[in-house]
């Protein structure tokens, strides 16, 4: 059995941190010993997101740090301050690097491209790569950030992939770089839905409520609030993922907090339409999970869904940004129950590629398990 690291730059509960947990999970229940090595717990707590993985961070006086980073990064009220960032991304890059050392693991992978560089110096070899970098690129972060990027994407590590977008990323900075395609895999919560036609269902409309900038919340606000002016025959509801105030938004809606993998499948298969309106994804998990539950699709064009949206086949696909389409599409779904089942069925049959046990058989073979 192998000694398996993941080195994550800090724990939390996005999606791709998620995916993380479910495949380090599954490898220790297989009983290989499977480490997350971090600079910060989940929510800065000693709480183990996993059931089975081991957890390591680095200790308390040091994880301000990983805070100040964090701030320089993300708070636009301290931007004249961001070209210290490079100096605290270095300093957390060696304290990462030998944090990794000390668990001694045969197997080495890295999880975003701040862990590359870490992952690098511990003699690490492969990446897990699900991220976007575009984000860095548009807005320009922090002074340095593309320099740190191109240089972690550069290295000479096998790139484990989930799309074509990521294996684009790896190939504009790295025409040599080995790279693995090994997908991606939806919760088996989804799969396990009593599934009822769309047609047959309460006419609910549902979108899950992001704060970042690239996941376009916003123009699912515009697209609802153009719909709502001319009819209210319909409910809106949405996954407040982030837990933050949502206000008033134009329209009367129902609010859910962050939800168990239960909780979210029990409301995908509930709803009528599923709304996805991001700007920027390396694959977008989302719509494949309201794919399993047999929920038709409206959402965007990003170079992730490219891989799965097929254009009135499993979703009415419409151009970022272009909330009136948005709207068209989901008015269109509520006059027209029969095409709503249509695109149910398509949507099915697309979920089904996304199952988490043949992904493993993937994964563990890339890595030579």
């Amino acid at each position: 059995m192998a000694n398996i690291t993941f080195v994550m730059w800090g724990l939390g509960g996005t999606g791709f941190e998620l995916v993380i947990y479910r495949i380090a999970d599954q490898l220790a229940i297989e009983g290989h010993t499977v480490n997350l090595v971090s600079l910060v717990g989940w929510n800065y707590s000693g709480y183990n997101p996993t059931k089975y993985a081991n957890v390591f961070t680095q200790r308390k006086f040091l994880r301000p740090l990983f805070s100040i980073q964090y701030l320089l990064e993300s708070n636009k009220k301290v931007k004249k301050l961001s070209s210290l960032t490079p100096l605290f991304y270095e300093l957390n890059t060696r304290i990462l690097s030998n944090l990794i050392k000390q668990t001694k693991s045969d197997i080495i992978i890295a999880t975003s491209w701040y862990t590359i560089i870490p992952t690098i110096m511990a003699r690490g070899k492969y990446v897990f790569l699900q991220e976007s970098i575009d984000a860095y690129f548009i807005y320009d972060q922090w002074k340095g950030v593309k320099k740190y990027i191109s240089k972690a994407y550069s290295s000479n590590l096998t790139f484990l992939t989930i799309s074509n977008y990521t294996d684009d990323i790896v190939k504009r900075f790295n025409s040599k770089g080995k790279i693995i395609r090994v997908g991606i895999f939806i919760s088996d919560e989804f799969f396990r839905t009593q599934l009822v036609k769309p047609s047959q269902r309460k006419r609910i409309v549902m979108t899950i409520a992001r704060t970042a900038p690239t996941k376009g919340f916003d123009t699912f606000v515009k697209a609802m609030n153009e719909i709502y002016r001319k009819r209210k025959d319909f409910e809106i509801h949405i996954v407040n993922a982030d837990n933050v105030s949502l206000g008033d938004l134009g329209f009367k809606y129902i609010e859910h907090p962050r939800l168990s993998w239960k909780e979210l499948a029990d409301l995908y298969a509930s709803s009528y339409v599923f709304v996805y309106t991001s700007r920027l994804e390396s694959f977008g998990l989302p719509p494949v999970e309201a794919m399993a539950s047999g929920t038709p699709v409206v959402m965007t064009r990003t170079e992730g869904s490219k891989d799965y949206g097929i254009h009135n086949y499993n979703s009415l696909i419409a151009e970022v940004d272009d909330y009136k389409k948005i709207a068209e599409y989901v008015e269109y779904l509520l006059d027209n129950p029969s095409e709503a089942d249509r695109l149910s069925l398509g949507a099915i049959e697309t979920a089904k590629k996304f199952k988490f046990e043949e992904f493993m058989k993937r994964f563990k073979k890339a890595i030579g398990l």
